[in-house]
Protein backbone atom coordinates (compact mmCIF):
# COMPACT_ATOMS: atom_id res chain seq x y z
CA UNK A 1 0.00 0.00 0.00
CA UNK A 2 2.46 2.71 0.73
CA UNK A 3 4.08 2.21 -2.85
CA UNK A 4 0.93 2.29 -3.95
CA UNK A 5 0.68 5.83 -2.24
CA UNK A 6 4.23 6.88 -3.24
CA UNK A 7 3.65 6.15 -7.00
CA UNK A 8 0.42 8.56 -6.63
CA UNK A 9 1.66 11.24 -4.95
CA UNK A 10 4.71 11.10 -7.47
CA UNK A 11 2.44 10.93 -10.54
CA UNK A 12 -0.47 13.00 -9.30
CA UNK A 13 0.84 15.72 -7.03
CA UNK A 14 -1.74 17.65 -5.88
CA UNK A 15 -4.53 19.30 -8.14
CA UNK A 16 -3.64 22.81 -8.68
CA UNK A 17 -3.83 25.77 -11.70
CA UNK A 18 -1.13 23.87 -14.55
CA UNK A 19 2.23 26.53 -14.53
CA UNK A 20 2.35 29.29 -17.64
CA UNK A 21 4.69 26.98 -18.92
CA UNK A 22 4.99 23.52 -18.48
CA UNK A 23 8.31 22.33 -17.44
CA UNK A 24 7.91 18.66 -19.05
CA UNK A 25 7.16 17.95 -22.55
CA UNK A 26 4.14 15.30 -22.90
CA UNK A 27 6.71 12.96 -23.98
CA UNK A 28 8.60 13.33 -20.95
CA UNK A 29 5.54 13.05 -18.98
CA UNK A 30 4.86 9.32 -21.07
CA UNK A 31 8.36 8.33 -19.93
CA UNK A 32 7.94 8.73 -16.37
CA UNK A 33 4.55 6.99 -16.23
CA UNK A 34 5.57 4.03 -18.23
CA UNK A 35 8.48 3.69 -16.30
CA UNK A 36 6.86 3.81 -12.89
CA UNK A 37 4.46 1.27 -14.39
CA UNK A 38 7.40 -0.65 -14.95
CA UNK A 39 8.89 -1.03 -11.62
CA UNK A 40 5.33 -1.49 -10.72
CA UNK A 41 5.03 -4.54 -12.75
CA UNK A 42 8.55 -5.78 -11.54
CA UNK A 43 7.00 -6.30 -7.84
CA UNK A 44 5.07 -9.47 -7.05
CA UNK A 45 1.90 -7.65 -6.84
CA UNK A 46 2.76 -4.66 -9.10
CA UNK A 47 0.45 -6.03 -12.15
CA UNK A 48 -2.86 -5.25 -10.83
CA UNK A 49 -1.33 -1.84 -9.54
CA UNK A 50 0.75 -0.57 -13.11
CA UNK A 51 -2.77 -1.53 -14.89
CA UNK A 52 -4.31 0.49 -12.01
CA UNK A 53 -3.06 3.59 -12.59
CA UNK A 54 -2.95 3.91 -16.67
CA UNK A 55 -1.45 6.39 -19.00
CA UNK A 56 -3.85 9.25 -19.11
CA UNK A 57 -4.07 10.48 -15.83
CA UNK A 58 -0.52 10.42 -14.81
CA UNK A 59 0.53 12.10 -17.73
CA UNK A 60 -2.07 14.71 -17.57
CA UNK A 61 -1.25 14.95 -13.47
CA UNK A 62 2.49 14.93 -14.44
CA UNK A 63 1.77 17.67 -17.18
CA UNK A 64 0.74 19.78 -14.40
CA UNK A 65 3.16 19.19 -11.72
CA UNK A 66 6.06 17.42 -13.47
CA UNK A 67 9.45 19.09 -12.85
CA UNK A 68 12.81 18.13 -14.84
CA UNK A 69 14.09 17.15 -11.14
CA UNK A 70 11.24 14.56 -10.88
CA UNK A 71 11.14 13.07 -14.15
CA UNK A 72 15.47 12.67 -13.99
CA UNK A 73 14.52 11.00 -10.31
CA UNK A 74 12.09 8.58 -11.63
CA UNK A 75 14.29 7.71 -14.35
CA UNK A 76 16.68 6.65 -12.35
CA UNK A 77 14.39 4.56 -9.82
CA UNK A 78 15.80 0.94 -9.92
CA UNK A 79 13.16 0.23 -7.88
CA UNK A 80 9.32 1.05 -6.76
CA UNK A 81 11.31 1.67 -3.37
CA UNK A 82 13.54 4.48 -5.29
CA UNK A 83 10.13 6.47 -5.93
CA UNK A 84 9.81 7.85 -2.46
CA UNK A 85 12.85 10.26 -2.59
CA UNK A 86 10.96 11.64 -6.05
CA UNK A 87 7.95 12.61 -4.56
CA UNK A 88 9.73 15.76 -2.91
CA UNK A 89 10.78 17.00 -6.16
CA UNK A 90 7.24 17.73 -7.89
CA UNK A 91 5.70 21.22 -7.84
Amino acid sequence: MRVACAVVVVLAGCHSAPPASGELTHEQCADMVRHVQQLETDDSSGMRRALDVGLRPGIESCLLKGTERAYRCVLQAEKTADLDSCEALMK
